[in-house]
């Protein structure tokens, strides 16, 4: 609520249950009162550490990432042999890097219905890259795959 005084300030009020109004007032904490102590094995904590431990790879990965969007922003016919190169000595080492790919790809293939074909073709290219030089053990990994599950996951988003 707002009460507008008739000099053309205003302040904030409280409405009370009997439909009286007062100034609304920020509570400061007591004096008094101590702060609370985080343990050691407390959530907030155990989160601190999962952070830290993880953070040199994450921030591996999303460098990673980030160097792939914008190699994928830059690609145009004209320069897709040059980029191309770029796209494959970027880092891509880890499943997760070629499932990151494979979404932008598949985003902007469907975004940018010009550079369809050219999509097309990188598809094929990464195809035979990823069977020749696997970033994953598992004999289950196939960039195929991937791109398939990613054309699904895509069908069944857009059917709502």
């Amino acid at each position: 609520d707002r009460d507008h005084s008739p000099a053309g300030g205003s302040a904030r009020t409280e409405t009370l249950a009997s439909n009286e109004r007062r100034p609304w007032r920020r509570t400061e904490p007591s004096l008094g009162r101590s702060q609370l102590k985080v343990s050691a094995d407390s959530w907030a904590a155990r989160q601190r550490a999962r952070r830290s431990s993880a953070d040199g790879n994450n921030q591996e990965d999303a460098e990673v990432l980030r160097n792939m969007k914008s190699i994928l922003n830059k690609l145009t016919v004209e320069k897709f042999p040059v980029l191309y190169q770029k796209l494959l000595s970027s880092g891509i080492q880890t499943a997760g890097h070629a499932e990151g790919l494979i979404r932008e790809v598949f985003e902007k293939a469907t975004t940018q219905h010009h550079f369809v074909g050219m999509y097309a073709d990188l598809c094929a290219l990464l195809q035979e890259h990823f069977e020749q030089h696997p970033v994953s053990d598992d004999s289950k990994f196939s960039f195929r795959r991937l791109l398939l599950n990613e054309c699904q996951a895509s069908f069944e988003r857009n059917l709502r």
